[in-house]
């Protein structure tokens, strides 16, 4: 709660929460990860404002990813399911409950995204950790490249290891019934569509 942008959150929920105690009709949706539309692959215009992006270009830029990392789940909500999944939900009221977590649990491995990064020609290297750190300070010790690190920051700990928050566990059993329930399902993350997110990173390269 010392992070400014969670404390936010938190505090706009409880706003709207105690409106809804007093017979406000809302809902509390709390958004997963959104990512270009499932149908075509079309994203937001900014997309270089975009810090998801911009932490999965960094690894393309400076060529290396950790190897203890690849286990770890991408999250991609396509932003048309989202959409649908809030007019499903705003358009079937439930009384017993009014927060849904719309998030896309059909997460992808980072293992299978860089095998697809790899199949597409992207150089990329996956290294141990020993080895992923001497590349990180050498970079840094390069005038003209330590700004490729400026994304990823933020994620390492003093010891660079690369923390993004893996013992974190994201449920939303209620909400992936509700939504079942009312005929919205999440689609699974094709080859067809990390494709084409990929080729969106080339905006921020």
């Amino acid at each position: 709660m010392d992070n400014v942008y969670t404390r936010s959150k938190f505090e706009a929920e409880s706003y709207v929460l105690n409106a809804i105690s007093r017979g406000l009709d809302g809902y509390v949706l709390r958004m997963g990860n959104l990512m270009p539309r499932f149908s075509d692959g079309v994203f937001q215009e900014n997309i270089s404002d975009n810090s998801f992006i911009n932490k999965l270009a960094a690894f393309i830029k400076i060529g290396v990813i950790p190897n203890y990392i690849l286990n770890s789940m991408l999250e991609f909500t396509p932003v048309d399911y989202a959409a649908n999944a809030i007019y499903r939900i705003t358009t079937h009221p439930t009384y017993r409950n009014r927060i849904f977590h719309l998030y896309n649990y059909k997460t992808v491995s980072t293992k299978k995204y860089i095998k697809i990064l790899k199949k597409l020609n992207y150089k990329i290297d996956v290294v141990d950790e020993n080895k992923f750190k001497e590349k990180i300070n050498e970079v840094l010790q390069d005038e003209n490249s330590k700004n490729l690190l400026n994304n990823l920051l933020n994620d390492f700990n003093r010891d660079l290891h690369l923390d993004f928050n893996n013992d974190i566990i994201i449920k939303s059993k209620f909400t992936i019934k509700y939504l079942r329930k009312i005929k919205f399902k999440w689609p699974r993350i094709s080859n067809k569509y990390l494709i084409r997110f990929i080729n969106l990173l080339k905006r921020v390269m």
